[in-house]
């Protein structure tokens, strides 16, 4: 019985020195909310090597402008005393009883985590540097069956790709309708002469709504648009006998 009274005393003074080491820890962390970075961003690879701390929420009832730097003000203080130095969070909103609201989650991220980010962000650009490099390549085609061919395939990846009706359709345009106030996007292929007398440019634009292009998936587009255009011709291949 004394044995396990003692080993008890023990397990509670472990517990004990382990919650104050962590509240210790916790006080250690001593973060100004000036220095509490707001990202209005959805994308969890903002904050991909960070830990999250919990969620801060604020409300303001002084409306737009002063409410919502109010509510922002609010929302740094309550994750800097949480230890946090940054915060994924929705644009603060006014609600049906006018009271401005905002609220997001509030996340520790280390000098590594920054770095890891940093560097991740600094590879996702240069592959969308080459990926609109590689779609901004001229369309040339030759006067004659080769002008005819490519500009046959418009029409089709037009077709698959464009949630819009055709509004013209000639030899030198082809143009959809669109794009109103939607995420999907209109197109203009044209095709004019490259000034040599004997070549042609074929180039395609988008036209976005008022949420604008998501520039990557228009880059893809128009990569697709251009390796469809002057893929080669595969002859069919005789069968066996």
């Amino acid at each position: 019985m004394m044995g396990r009274r003692l080993f008890a005393v023990v397990l509670l003074g472990s517990m004990v020195v382990s919650l104050a080491a962590a509240e210790e820890e916790k006080r250690a962390v001593r973060v100004a909310p000036e220095q509490v970075l707001l990202t209005l961003t959805s994308d969890n690879e903002a904050v991909e090597f960070c830990t999250a701390l919990g969620e801060v929420k604020a409300k303001s009832g002084m409306g737009y402008g002063a409410g919502e730097e109010s509510v922002r003000s609010t929302i740094r203080q309550r994750a800097a005393g949480m230890g946090a130095n940054v915060v994924q969070m929705r644009p603060p909103a006014l609600n049906g009883l006018m009271i401005m609201s905002g609220q997001g989650t509030a996340y520790r991220c280390s000098e590594e985590a920054l770095a890891k980010q940093k560097a991740k962000a600094a590879g996702i650009a240069r592959q969308a540097e080459e990926l609109e490099r590689r779609a901004a390549s001229p369309i040339v085609c030759e006067a004659g069956a080769d002008c005819e061919l490519k500009w046959s395939r418009v029409i089709p990846w037009l077709q698959e790709h464009s949630t819009w009706k055709f509004r013209n359709v000639t030899d030198t345009l082809i143009t959809t309708e669109g794009p109103m106030e939607t995420p999907d996007p209109a197109f203009e292929v044209t095709k004019v002469p490259a000034g040599d007398g004997k070549t042609y440019r074929i180039a395609v634009r988008t036209f976005c709504g008022s949420s604008g292009c998501n520039k990557k998936r228009i880059a893809e587009l128009r990569l697709n648009f251009r390796e469809t255009l002057i893929k080669p011709v595969v002859a069919d291949q005789p069968r066996a006998q």
